[in-house]
C-alpha cells in the first residue's frame, strides 16, 4: 500500500468533458453506471446528460454507491450479449 502510495500522482487538473456534441455522434450501444453517492464526479449531471444526449445509451444509477463501483461483472457481461 505505501508503495501505491509513494508513486502515485493524482491528476489536479479538471477532468476533459465531451461536448454534447460530441456525445450525440455516438452511435455504438453504451453502457454508463454510476453511483449515485460519488463525490468525485456529477453523476446527476453525468446521468442527465447522457440520457438528453445519447438516448439510445443504457443507463444504470446505483444508490448509496460511491465513485468505486464493485461487483458490476455480470451486468456488464450481460450487456456485452446484447
Amino acid at each position: 500500500m505505501v508503495l501505491t502510495f509513494a508513486q502515485f500522482k493524482p491528476r489536479r487538473a479538471r477532468l476533459p468533458t465531451f461536448s454534447d456534441d460530441a456525445l450525440r455522434r455516438l452511435t455504438q450501444p453504451m453502457l454508463v453506471t454510476v453511483g449515485d453517492r460519488d463525490a468525485m464526479l456529477d453523476s446527476a449531471d453525468t446521468t442527465w446528460r447522457i440520457r438528453r444526449c445519447v438516448p439510445h445509451a443504457a443507463v444504470r444509477v446505483l444508490p448509496g454507491v460511491g465513485h468505486v463501483i464493485f461487483d458490476q461483472t455480470d451486468s456488464i457481461l450481460a450487456f456485452l450479449r446484447t
